[in-house]
């Protein structure tokens, strides 16, 4: 059966350098965050990002994120691989917890999940259970 959550998060830091730049297209930037949830998800976390900026200035963008921390009690880690927008000072992510990241408590964890984020606030939804043994 499946639990489903929702926590808040907080950017802690942002560090963003170019990655490429075609000579006619739009610039690859790389992005390295880390980031503090609360909630039912009681965790840290670190993320590296590959986005694009196009010139409407809506950006798209792939990642992976690494948790550490407690979910609804249980300690361990997993892996989020996300694929997002940024539009209208909006961030939305879809993401699916990649198999067979769990470590600790959240071994065999799976699952997918979206967040929404602005400057102001920052909700991730999550859906999970655990692989039958």
């Amino acid at each position: 059966m499946s639990s489903v959550i929702k926590t808040t998060f907080k950017i802690e830091s942002w560090n963003e350098e170019t990655y490429s730049q075609a000579k006619d297209g739009p610039a690859v930037f790389r992005a390295s965050v880390s980031q503090t949830y609360s909630g039912d998800l009681a965790a840290k976390s670190k993320i590296e990002y590959l986005m694009t900026t196009f010139a409407d200035e809506t950006s798209t963008f792939i990642g992976i994120e690494e948790v550490l921390g407690e979910l609804e009690g249980k300690s361990g880690s997993f892996l989020l691989e996300h694929d997002g927008t940024h539009r209208d000072g909006v961030a939305k992510s879809d993401f699916v917890i990649i198999p067979h990241s769990g470590s600790g408590e959240l071994a065999g964890i799976r699952g997918k999940g979206s967040y929404e984020a602005t400057h102001e606030t920052a909700e991730l939804t999550l859906e999970y259970d655990f692989e039958e043994t």
